[in-house]
Parts: C-alpha cells; sequence; structure tokens
C-alpha cells in the first residue's frame, strides 16, 4: 500500500477526526460534500489504518475511501466489515439512482443500511427530490417514511 490514503466525505457537513496515539495528537478535518462534490484529502497510512481499526467511522459510512487512486482494491481488501462499509457509505449518485430506479431494489438496499447517519442522508436526498419537481412517486414515499421510522424507533 502506499504511504498516503485518500478520503472523502459524501455527506453534508464536516467530519473531524481527532488522532491521538498516546505520542502523536492531530485533528484533521474533512470537508463536507456541496452540491454533490466531494473534497478528497490524503492521510498517512498510519492514521488510515487507526479510523479502520479503532473506530466505527467507515462502518457508518461518515467517509469513503476515494476509487481513483492506486491500489484502490488493496485498501479496500482490508476493510474489516466490507458489506456494513459498502451497505452505509453511498455517494448521492447512488442514492439518487437507487431512489429513482425499481422499487423493489430500492427496499431491498435500504434495509441493508444500518448506520443512522446514512439513513438521514437517504431521507435528505429522498425529501430534495420531491421538493425539486422531480418527485418520487407515492409508494416509494410511503416505503420511506416508514423505513426511517421503524429504523428510527429501533435505536
Amino acid at each position: 500500500m502506499s504511504n498516503l490514503i485518500k478520503l472523502e466525505r459524501v455527506r453534508q457537513g464536516d467530519f473531524l477526526v481527532n488522532y491521538d496515539n498516546g505520542l502523536t495528537k492531530k485533528s484533521i478535518t474533512f470537508m463536507g460534500a456541496k452540491n454533490g462534490r466531494t473534497i478528497p484529502q490524503a492521510i498517512p497510512q498510519e492514521i488510515y489504518d487507526w479510523l479502520m481499526y479503532s473506530t466505527t467511522t467507515f462502518r457508518d459510512g461518515e467517509l469513503r475511501i476515494v476509487d481513483e487512486q492506486p491500489n484502490v482494491e488493496e485498501i479496500k481488501a482490508y476493510i474489516p466489515d466490507k458489506e456494513e462499509y459498502e451497505n452505509n457509505s453511498h455517494t448521492r449518485e447512488d442514492v439518487t439512482k437507487l431512489l429513482k430506479g425499481n422499487i423493489n431494489k430500492m427496499k431491498s438496499e435500504l434495509k441493508k443500511v444500518t448506520s443512522r447517519s446514512e439513513k438521514m442522508f437517504i431521507k435528505q436526498i429522498a425529501d430534495e427530490l420531491n421538493t425539486d419537481g422531480e418527485g418520487l412517486p407515492k409508494g416509494k414515499n410511503d416505503f420511506i417514511e416508514e423505513w426511517i421510522k421503524i429504523q428510527t424507533e429501533a435505536e
């Protein structure tokens, strides 16, 4: 693996990482996405490893590994909960495509989401689609409302 790993924040709002290994303290702010555009940031391998194995940052989808970098498959191969990472780290484009696509596929994919912040991100995009005039069909809106309600009550 290379010495630097590129990460990005696909959700709105900044994300602060306070790295402390007992010897070194470092704060890194990942800027939130603006209009669907992200700002990739390279971090040292040591901090990436700490985030991967000592936090829920990737499992919750707070940060995402940038696909356009050397050895990306090798980097992703070491993710401990790879399925959970993939289910909770959708891009805006992924969510929009999912919400506009087949309702059965949408239901299936949404049931895999476990992170509260990912659920809120999906709900936010659904609301934006509804207010932008594109509008989702009533069946999809009803399912999303019920899905959010059930997921929130479960927490």
